[in-house]
């Protein structure tokens, strides 16, 4: 079955960006991926890093309501090197990521894995800004 992969953080752009995936999902069919991928400089490393990628995954899917209607990948490792990686293995279509309101540091971190992903992905990759008109 055709797949959206969305990539999910903590932040209100990832917020906005399982909204636009969902809402594409359901209106093309699609199945949807929720995907996180924690970072492992973080001090976390393994399975601790991935419980609390899942934990993070099922609090945004419940937030946006879902309820089920999305599938859950949790990772650690580089952020853009494995959500393309998950975007392959799921051969999805197309992968969603957010864009938001950033301090100066957090913006360019985004831009730069959006970048990458952009450069490395098999797939086309949405890039949803703030607050996006549904």
């Amino acid at each position: 079955m055709a797949t959206i992969v969305c990539g999910v953080d903590g932040s209100p752009g990832a917020g906005e960006a399982v909204r636009v995936a969902a809402r594409l999902s359901k209106a093309l069919g699609l199945r949807l991926v929720l995907a996180h991928v924690a970072p492992s400089r973080h001090g976390l490393h393994g399975i601790a890093a991935q419980e609390q990628a899942v934990t993070l995954l099922v609090r945004v899917a419940r937030e946006q309501g879902l309820n089920g209607d999305a599938d859950h990948r949790a990772e650690v490792g580089d952020r853009a090197t494995k959500l393309a990686l998950i975007a392959a293995e799921e051969a999805a279509t197309l992968i969603v990521v957010g864009s938001g309101n950033e301090s100066r540091g957090l913006r360019s971190l985004r831009a730069g894995l959006t970048a990458e992903l952009c450069g490395t992905a098999s797939c086309p990759v949405l890039i949803v800004p703030p607050a996006a008109r549904h």
